[in-house]
């Protein structure tokens, strides 16, 4: 009887942080519409960041099967849920759109992992990792100087950490720095809360 339990409070609950992460939000201590880098125009961001707005949260999800009673989508809405959260609190941070293109299998041996259900969507890691590299570069450029980097799904979060190393090394003698939050989800005690 517990699991029926569990599975009706787990869908409740994401349903609750869809409907929430779905709305606009204000940035603490500056009069912009929204977090969500995508709702903003460029010279809402370029004032942002001349006003000290220079941490970015690069999040990342897979879409892939979590069993027959849950969206694809269901990484997608919590990151960016929570990295409204984290944006808010710190007060100096906006949110790149959500990275859903994340490796999730092998196209040549699909029979296994999530790339077996259907709607799942794989990208080869060494795409990933450039994508990453790239989203991170681009927003250096335009002055964002702590670009954080949270994943919402396991398969994603090896190539977060070598773009991290990589551009950290290439950049030390910059005041750009890329974040790598891998507690946010190997140690969120989602897992414990399951059991």
């Amino acid at each position: 009887m517990r699991r029926p339990t569990l599975l009706i409070r787990t869908s409740v609950a994401l349903i609750f942080l869809t409907l929430l992460g779905t709305s606009s939000v204000l940035s603490q201590g500056l009069d912009l519409p929204s977090v969500f880098l995508e709702e903003l125009t460029w010279t809402e961001v370029r004032d942002a960041i001349d006003q000290g707005t220079t941490t970015i949260i690069i999040p990342t999800a897979g879409t892939e099967q979590n069993g027959p009673h849950m969206v694809l989508g269901k990484h997608k809405f919590i990151v960016n849920y929570a990295s409204a959260m984290i944006a808010r609190e710190l007060g100096n941070a906006l949110i790149a759109p959500v990275v859903t293109y994340v490796p999730e299998g092998d196209v040549n041996n699909p029979t296994r992992g999530h790339l077996s259900k259907a709607g799942t969507i794989t990208f080869p890691e060494e795409f990933y990792i450039k994508l990453l590299e790239y989203a991170a570069r681009s927003l250096a450029v335009h002055g964002f100087n702590d670009i954080v980097m949270i994943g919402d799904s396991g398969g994603n979060q090896r190539g977060m950490e070598q773009v991290a190393q990589m551009l950290n090394e290439e950049w030390a003698a910059e005041p750009v720095r890329v974040h790598f939050v891998g507690d946010y989800y190997s140690n969120n005690g989602f897992r414990s809360w399951l059991e």
